[in-house]
């Protein structure tokens, strides 16, 4: 049995049995955004100063539901939330444009599962199999279990 708990942040190892180990990687995606589907809304795709003549002004393509959310310390980026998601004033909505600001501010994530087997002349891991998944929009707690869980799947010679 393959406990995987302590796979929680990039780097992170567990041994195996057979003397194997499986390696956890947490990288940036630098591919996907949330503009890739209807999951999370649109935004616009830089942050601009949205004032002209003391009015704020929204992207031409969207609508009154359209929100500011700040990505960094003076940057703000328009979205606007997907018309069948979580409604405004409700603590789902609060809860949901959390989650999309910071997926603005810092992006997705690609999970790598990584088997090792040995250890080359330069004291490395010998990477022998690895599993990916992009566009993990959180690292956290179960989230990140139900990830591992798939990929460890996609390893040859893994059993779980």
């Amino acid at each position: 049995m393959i406990d995987l708990a302590d796979l929680t942040a990039d780097g992170d190892t567990v041994d195996l049995a057979d003397g194997r180990t499986l390696r956890l990687r947490i990288e940036t995606d630098m591919d996907t955004t949330i503009n890739d589907s209807d999951t999370y809304g649109k935004s616009e795709r830089y942050c601009h100063d949205y004032w002209r003549d003391g009015r704020t002004l929204r992207p031409d393509d969207f609508t009154g539901n359209a929100e500011k959310v700040q990505v960094d310390r003076g940057d703000w980026i328009w979205w606007e939330p997907p018309a069948d998601g979580p409604k405004r004033g409700t603590p789902e909505f609060r809860k949901f444009r959390s989650l999309v600001a910071d997926l603005l501010s810092r992006g997705f994530y690609v999970v790598t599962l990584e088997l090792c087997a040995g250890i080359d002349a330069y004291n490395w891991r010998i990477v022998v199999d690895v599993a990916s998944l992009g566009g993990v929009d959180s690292v956290d707690g179960e989230n990140l279990a139900f990830v591992l869980c798939d990929l460890l799947s996609e390893l040859q010679g893994v059993t779980v």
